[in-house]
């Protein structure tokens, strides 16, 4: 009536184990970032259409930014199912994914200036010369 689960010897081979190891940090890195980028892709378009229909600022940020990460993370995801299915991966696609990996950390920062209204007020220097700041008086 006991049951006990035993390891096979596949279990003990290194293969095994780093296929085991790639699949886990495969799904926990990539797949859903992958699948989480879509839906708010999709459901930033859909506010984008709604705020355009209602007349009120869209923010195109969201939505571009989502697939940018999606378009350039492709090549990354690629050399991850190479290194799962055990193969050597093509040198010219792991460059090609170091690349859009380094573009996705380097160009968040130039859509994040471009596409946001308020972080570039606020980043402004004009906007610091203009502003009148109240300084209370001694003479009182």
């Amino acid at each position: 009536d006991n049951l006990v689960i035993l390891h096979t010897a596949m279990y003990h081979q290194k293969t095994y184990k780093d296929m085991f190891r790639m699949l886990f940090n495969f799904l926990t890195s990539q797949v859903a970032v992958i699948w989480i980028l879509p839906i708010v892709f999709l459901h930033s378009k859909d506010v984008y259409t709604r705020n355009r229909k209602r007349k009120n600022p869209s923010d195109l940020l969201t939505p571009l930014i989502s697939l940018f990460f999606i378009i350039f993370s492709i090549p990354q995801l690629a050399v991850f199912l190479i290194h799962i299915l055990l193969y050597q991966p093509p040198d010219l696609l792991v460059r090609v994914s170091c690349l859009c990996l380094a573009s996705i950390s380097s160009f968040k920062i130039v859509f994040y200036l471009v596409f946001d209204k308020s972080l570039r007020r606020e980043l402004s220097l004009i906007r610091g010369y203009r502003r009148r700041i109240a300084v209370p008086r001694d003479d009182y």
